[in-house]
């Protein structure tokens, strides 16, 4: 799927799948009727929006304005991770809700598991788990154990949960 703008091929959009893709060829920046809407996405949830009006300045320039409103805001916003949320189109669905293991007791034993997902190299989704007998390694160390695991599955994004604060920055050894 390639993204197409004007006729000239975007460098945004050219891997997009297509429920990625907007209107401009611009991640976060679409067209609607008189203007350019930019939706820049916050690390805490939610987005910050702007609008960048192109009756009186033309589209290529509104455009142009667009895409700086929303770089600067992203720049603002993400730091250094900002090319790679702009460019990586799953990555803020991959990144995970928690990064604790679980609790569970499973016929009066009690397990801490610890589920991920991994990606293959074609964005195929595979589910993972692990699971910690208390019983075997003590409350702690099974903790420790699982709390491991997790960290070295989410290892390829541990910058940009480091800087949205989901994580700490303690590591275990």
């Amino acid at each position: 799927m390639f993204c197409f703008f004007e006729g000239k091929r975007v460098s945004e959009c050219r891997n997009a799948y297509a429920y990625f893709v907007s209107n401009t060829g611009y991640r976060f920046i679409t067209k609607k009727k008189t203007c350019y809407a930019v939706s820049v996405p916050k690390p805490e949830g939610g987005y910050i929006r702007r609008s960048v009006g192109f009756v009186r300045i033309g589209e290529k320039k509104g455009l142009r304005k667009a895409t700086k409103i929303r770089n600067q805001i992203g720049k603002e916003l993400w730091g250094r991770c900002w090319d790679r949320v702009r460019k990586q189109f799953n990555l803020l669905a991959r990144l995970p809700k928690s990064l604790d293991p679980r609790l569970t007791t499973i016929d009066g034993k009690q397990y801490y598991v610890a589920r991920y997902t991994k990606y293959d190299e074609n964005d195929q989704k595979r589910e993972h788990y692990i699971k910690v007998s208390v019983n075997a390694y003590g409350k702690l160390a099974a903790w420790t154990i699982a709390k491991r695991k997790l960290l070295n599955a989410h290892s390829d994004v541990m910058d940009v949960l480091l800087h949205i604060e989901k994580v700490s920055s303690v590591q275990l050894k």
